[in-house]
C-alpha cells in the first residue's frame, strides 16, 4: 500500500493497482482568490494519472474544488456519504450543478460498511451530532483494504459515537 500526501486534506492511497484521490483541491486562489496551497504543492493536476476512485468527504472548497475536479478522469467512481432522509446532500447536488459526470457514484450509509470492488470496504462515520452544521455536511471515511484499516477523519472532528464504533467494527485502526 502506498500513501502520497498531495497537500491539505488531498491525498493518494494506492493498492494492488487501484488508486484513490481523497478531497480534490489542487488549484489555486480558492474561496475568491483568498487561499492557496503552502507551501507550494510538487504535484500538478496534470501528472495524476488515472484514478479510479475519488472521494469527497464534503462541500467546502478546499475538500471538492470545482476547478482541480473538472480536471480528473470522468471514468473515476466517486465515493460520498449518503445522508439520511430529509438532509440534502450538497455534494450529490454539487456534481450534478457542475455537470460532473462520472462513471458511478457510491452513496455510503453512515456505519454501513460496503464492498465496492473485490477486497476494498469503504464505511463512514458523521460528524458530531451535536454540532449540526458539521454533522450535515462532514463524513470521515474508512477504508477497509489490503488487510489494513485507514481512518481519514480530514475536517470530520473525531466524537465519542465515531470512535466507539470504529473500535467496536475494526478494532485496530492502522493509519
Amino acid at each position: 500500500m502506498k500513501i502520497q500526501n498531495i497537500g491539505g486534506a488531498t491525498a493518494i492511497v494506492e493498492h494492488d493497482g487501484k488508486r484513490i484521490l481523497f478531497d480534490p483541491w489542487m488549484n489555486e486562489g480558492i474561496l475568491n482568490g483568498s487561499w492557496y496551497h503552502w507551501p507550494k504543492l510538487n504535484v500538478a493536476i496534470s501528472e495524476l494519472g488515472r484514478l479510479d476512485y475519488i472521494y469527497i468527504s464534503h462541500i467546502h472548497e478546499d475538500h471538492c474544488a470545482p476547478d482541480t475536479i473538472k480536471h480528473l478522469n470522468r471514468d473515476a467512481e466517486i465515493i460520498i456519504m449518503d445522508r439520511e432522509p430529509g438532509v440534502p446532500n450538497f455534494i450529490k447536488r454539487f456534481l450534478a450543478s457542475n455537470q460532473f459526470d462520472f462513471k458511478k457514484v457510491h452513496l455510503i450509509r453512515p456505519e454501513t460498511p460496503m464492498e465496492i470492488a473485490p477486497g476494498l470496504v469503504v464505511d463512514m462515520v458523521t460528524a458530531d451530532p451535536a454540532h449540526e452544521y458539521n454533522y450535515q455536511i462532514d463524513s470521515g471515511l474508512i477504508l477497509n483494504w489490503g488487510g489494513k484499516t485507514i481512518y481519514n477523519a480530514n475536517d470530520c472532528a473525531p466524537y465519542s459515537g465515531g470512535i466507539d464504533y470504529i473500535k467496536k467494527t475494526y478494532g485496530k485502526i492502522d493509519l
